[in-house]
């Protein structure tokens, strides 16, 4: 399989799933793992500790996360923008090595700023058991997570350079239009979520930013 055909088999499956870090919003975050037990709230802080460089957004770009879709709302809540790392993608769990990280819109930045929110981990489902990952059983991804609005032949920055980075539509990748079923886990790391931090919706979220 081509490095391009290989992206192009992770974008698939990534769109089959769905859809400054100050210290109250950290401490809110943190808030959501209470009822955990303590072994998994250690865990949960080493998975955070270890994403901290990719509060840059374009840390992650260097490292090969890139932007799989538009940013995702329902009303149900919001998700965010999901980038997707295709070298993590069909690989056994790995949890310092999560195939997606979301991201949304930074109400404390300026227009254009992502802050880091979740990480998602996703699996295809190929009639295996759910993986676990921090006492968490995985769950089929958020319905609303669309490839049809996908970057085809841009870089990051929406920009045309000519090469296919697998951001893009894809289609009859996994025998079909279709893209594969999936299992999947949202972890609100550095964002609170309200109804749980391993809720992949965020009613604390938005994509549409007002900014003074």
């Amino acid at each position: 399989m081509t490095s391009a055909s290989l992206r192009r088999s992770a974008i698939a499956l990534v769109g089959a799933g769905a859809l400054a870090l100050g210290p109250a919003l950290s401490a809110s975050a943190e808030n959501g793992e209470e009822g955990l037990d303590e072994q998994t709230q250690q865990e949960i802080e080493d998975l955070r500790e270890a994403m901290e460089p990719y509060q840059d957004v374009d840390q992650a770009i260097e490292d090969g996360y890139v932007q799989a879709e538009e940013c995702v709302e329902t009303d149900d809540g919001a998700i965010g923008y999901h980038y997707y790392n295709p070298d993590y993608i069909n690989q056994d769990v790995n949890w310092e090595q999560p195939p997606v990280l979301v991201y949304l819109p930074d109400p404390d930045g300026e227009p254009g700023d992502l802050r880091l929110g979740a990480v998602e981990y996703i699996v295809a489902d190929e009639g295996q058991d759910p993986p676990e990952l921090f006492g968490q059983e995985f769950e089929s991804p958020p319905e609303e997570r669309d490839t049809g609005e996908q970057l085809d032949e841009q870089d990051t920055n929406g920009e045309d350079n000519g090469e296919d980075n697998g951001a893009g539509l894809i289609e009859d990748q996994f025998n079909g239009d279709d893209a594969p079923d999936a299992y999947s886990l949202y972890v609100w790391l550095f964002w609170d979520n309200p109804d749980g931090i391993f809720n992949p919706y965020n009613t604390d979220a938005t994509c549409e930013v007002e900014y003074n």
